[in-house]
């Protein structure tokens, strides 16, 4: 699978193992759905976490974690299909009838690389002011 990161505009080469330098997005490997419950008190964790779960079955789900700290809940994905799996998050809880609503406006999205927050880019960000990075397959 061939792919491209585009990172505020600009398309991150990567090198790969087999092709030499190409533009892919495997290499992310984890993507961070970070809810601040907080910022939209409606926003119902039991459902978000029963949705998750079925998230967690797909096949594009390599791994998963759930953090929790005092303000916000991590609902971490690792993942060699970042661009799919970024459809099917946005497809299955952001755009839920029943939580979507709320869940834009107490959460952000980012995802990173092997590598940690060296490379990362932010998907999505309750405050709709600030710039988005985005992710476009190629095949």
């Amino acid at each position: 699978m061939s792919g491209l990161i585009v990172m505020r505009d600009q398309a991150l080469p990567v090198k790969t193992k087999s092709e030499g330098l190409r533009y892919d997005a495997c290499s992310v490997s984890s993507l961070c759905v970070q809810v601040q419950p907080n910022r939209a008190p409606s926003v119902d964790l039991s459902v978000v976490r029963e949705m998750v779960a079925q998230i967690n079955s797909s096949s594009l789900v390599r791994k998963h974690d759930e953090q929790v700290g005092d303000d916000y809940v991590n609902f971490i994905f690792g993942t060699e299909a970042l661009h799919d799996l970024w459809e099917l998050l946005w497809t299955k809880l952001f755009q839920r009838e029943r939580v979507g609503a709320a869940l834009r406006r107490s959460s952000i999205v980012t995802c990173q690389d092997p590598h940690g927050w060296d490379d990362y880019l932010l998907l999505h960000h309750f405050d709709p002011a600030v710039s988005l990075d985005k992710v476009i397959e190629t095949y």
